[in-house]
């Protein structure tokens, strides 16, 4: 085994040749125990030779020449053997550490994931809840007890298909959750940097769920509410949220987590601080979005406040009131309006609309009547014209038939001459 004594600098690294004959190693001569290797088949290596306190004997590697450069090797080196120096063992303990690596499973990973990404990350509400419902229905029965090391594409790819059978959008929100989980597991150091297994693994198109309501929806709609209010089917505050997402456009999340606090009664407007937009950079941290009420929305809210049996619930929507531990009620807003929402579809002949159609209905409405895509970007909240850009196609339909009766008329003159 040929052994040298030279100073290491990357150029020498790289353009040593190795010997057929066996490994070629090079002691470095700035710091002690640290030295290159090559093999025959031309693998270079730094690693570092040490003695334990106990006088045990170590030669672990540090790192593949390439990754790691000279100036690097070195710092790492000298670090160890300070630990060393100190009565450590650096090599053992990063056996060790690898060994508690490969017994993490990916449980462990997605409860981490929640507690330290989603929980921090993440505002309160639905997409927290999503990820949860994701992880345990879909993920982690599937890879929940995998450890997160031997996770390869083959498995997020037959999950991912399995998913799309049924659920097109929900594979693909899970394919980003995991996505999301093992980009930070490596970051995490639960694996190896660049290995994330749904690199290669595609999101399938999804087709656009929005859909418009017919002349005939609108009055259904107005009278199964009218209906559910009148003989008290069930939580009335259910119809406060569904009118005010019907003349505002807002989101349905946004307003059922606006406080009483949140209406400005001398600007007729309501001021939000936690909306789907707000973000917790610092920049914009406390940036707040003003939805404009209009006198249907200021009827909707003078109802909400009229109404004797929540005066003192502290939120605009309000939840079924529940008793703490001392009998005081506990006040909470709406969070759930699914069943309820469910039940007044079903009386309106209307069960595959969903809530955020309403917000949809009211841009298009928007575009029929001429209001300028600026302004309904506005009246939506999108921090982006390309997102109202989308509902662009009802524009193009109100020009084509403009388009059509000049056409008519155009036609009508070459026939006439």
């Amino acid at each position: 085994m040929p052994a040298i004594k030279q100073s290491l600098s990357n150029t020498l690294c790289k353009t040593l040749d190795a010997d057929p004959a066996g490994d070629l190693i090079i002691w470095d001569t700035q710091v002690k125990g640290l030295f290159f290797k090559i093999t025959p088949a031309n693998n270079r290596t730094f690693g570092l030779y040490y003695r334990t306190a106990t006088g045990q004997q170590r030669r672990p590697k540090l790192g593949d020449f390439g990754p790691l450069k000279v100036p690097s090797a070195r710092a790492m080196a000298e670090d160890w053997l300070a630990q060393v120096h100190q009565g450590g063992d650096p090599a053992s303990d990063r056996t060790a550490q690898r060994r508690k690596t490969d017994q993490i499973t990916v449980a462990d990973l997605a409860e981490r994931y929640l507690a330290d990404h989603v929980d921090v990350k993440r505002k309160a509400g639905q997409s927290r809840e999503n990820d949860r419902i994701l992880l345990s229905k879909h993920i982690l029965p599937a890879i929940g007890k995998m450890p997160v090391k031997d996770v390869e594409h083959d498995h997020v790819f037959r999950l991912h298909r399995k998913m799309q059978d049924k659920y097109t959008v929900n594979g693909n929100r899970a394919l980003a959750c995991m996505s999301k989980m093992f980009n930070l597991a490596e970051l995490w150091k639960m694996r190896p940097l660049g290995s994330n297994p749904c690199r290669f693994v595609s999101a399938d198109r999804e087709d656009s769920r929005e859909r418009d309501l017919q002349d005939n929806e609108w009055s259904a709609l107005a009278k199964a509410l009218d209906e559910y209010e009148k003989y008290q089917i069930g939580n009335v505050a259910i119809c406060w949220l569904i009118r005010l997402c019907i003349f505002t456009g807002a989101r349905r999340g946004e307003i059922m987590n606006a406080p009483l606090s949140a209406i400005d009664a001398k600007r007729q407007v309501l001021v939000l601080g936690d909306h789907k937009t707000a973000t917790t950079r610092r920049s914009v941290r406390n940036r707040s979005k003003t939805i404009v009420l209009n006198s249907y929305a200021l009827q909707v809210i003078k109802d909400r406040l009229d109404h004797p049996d929540h005066k003192s619930n502290p939120w605009l929507i309000p939840g079924r009131t529940r008793n703490d531990a001392d009998g005081n009620p506990l006040y909470i807003p709406m969070n759930n309006p699914i069943k309820a929402w469910k039940k007044i579809k079903d009386m309106a002949g209307i069960s595959d609309l969903r809530l955020n159609d309403l917000r949809h209905a009211f841009a298009t409405m928007g575009i029929d009547h001429n209001v300028p895509m600026e302004h309904i970007q506005k009246l939506l909240g999108h921090t982006k014209i390309d997102t109202t850009m989308r509902y662009a196609h009802r524009r193009l339909e109100i020009q084509r038939r403009e388009q059509d009766i000049i056409a008519d008329a155009i036609a009508a003159k070459l026939k006439t001459g």
